[in-house]
């Protein structure tokens, strides 16, 4: 099934033309401006934007915030960061880049969840801490808006204990992104480290072949013939990495354990992008999963 789909891919590309940037709509996803564009609410503790290294590639502003409850306080958690949207109608894509620093044990590490038009979209809880760790992963789901206009979209920090500066474990969000999505997403779920067991998954529409391809950088954007989508990664160093079929509910998920002699490529940067060769083929957004360091 890959080579032809690398066969349709290549075919495309030998005539595609250049296209335009995804928009992202969330604005000051990056937490770059601080929290210029967001508006808080909630209980928490030390809720404040710093630099820290959320994806595992390299340090940058993120938005961190120690989830629960203070003491004495009738503010209650969740605490959530809110931003008024004006969204179309289709299919959309989040993507976000969570981390959780724990300082030792903790019965719960706290959720981080992604709310739209108050509906959940996507949520990851750390559940319970065994002990001193510092964990990441990302927040990846495709959804179909019915209806266009203005949405909330919130990001809630949850946990239904109290709050302890040194003790309760501290949650990071990064690069968060809202964007149309007219293809499949993918997704690479977990601390991506040699040695590690990860999970690699793809949402998209029903029982239909989905290539996964990745390529050490993107290059410019470009609109292939017959596919709906934008393609970014590099074509020249770009290479085929598995293909899938999605099931009855549009998914597919499988296991992967990266090889223990990777150490060299921890910290380097490798773009993955789903694309669909049904009868409606389309492009996926590509995202950086390198190794972490």
């Amino acid at each position: 099934m890959f080579p032809k789909i690398a066969c349709t891919i290549l075919a495309a590309a030998a005539i595609a033309a250049p296209s335009f940037a995804q928009q992202n709509w969330v604005k000051n996803g990056d937490f770059s401006s601080g929290l210029t564009g967001w508006t808080a609410s909630g209980g928490c503790d030390a809720p404040l934007v710093e630099s820290f290294d959320t994806t595992g590639l390299a340090a940058s502003s993120a938005f961190g915030v120690n989830p629960g409850y203070q003491l004495n306080s009738t503010v209650r958690p969740p605490y959530v960061l809110t931003q008024n949207l004006v969204l179309p109608a289709g299919w959309f894509e989040i993507h976000l880049a969570v981390a959780m620093d724990a300082p030792g044990f903790n019965n719960d590490g706290g959720t981080i969840s992604v709310w739209i038009g108050g509906v959940e979209r996507a949520k990851h809880n750390w559940g319970s801490v065994a002990a001193t760790m510092l964990t990441r992963s990302v927040l990846c789901e495709r959804f179909l808006l019915t209806t266009g206009g203005t949405q909330t979209f919130e990001l809630r920090f949850d946990r239904p204990f109290a709050a302890l500066r040194g003790r309760t474990p501290r949650s990071y969000v990064d690069d968060v992104s809202l964007q149309v999505a007219p293809g499949p997403s993918f997704a690479i779920y977990g601390d991506r480290k040699p040695g590690n067991t990860v999970v690699l998954r793809i949402q998209g529409n029903t029982n239909v072949p989905v290539g996964i391809f990745l390529a050490p950088k993107t290059g410019p954007a470009l609109t292939l013939p017959g596919f709906a989508g934008t393609w970014t990664l590099d074509l020249a160093t770009t290479l085929p990495f598995f293909a899938a079929l999605t099931d009855t509910a549009g998914r597919f998920a499988t296991s992967l354990t990266y090889p223990s002699n990777l150490t060299a490529l921890q910290g380097v940067s490798l773009f993955f992008e789903a694309v669909d060769v049904s009868n409606a083929p389309a492009i996926g957004i590509a995202h950086d999963y390198g190794l972490q360091k």
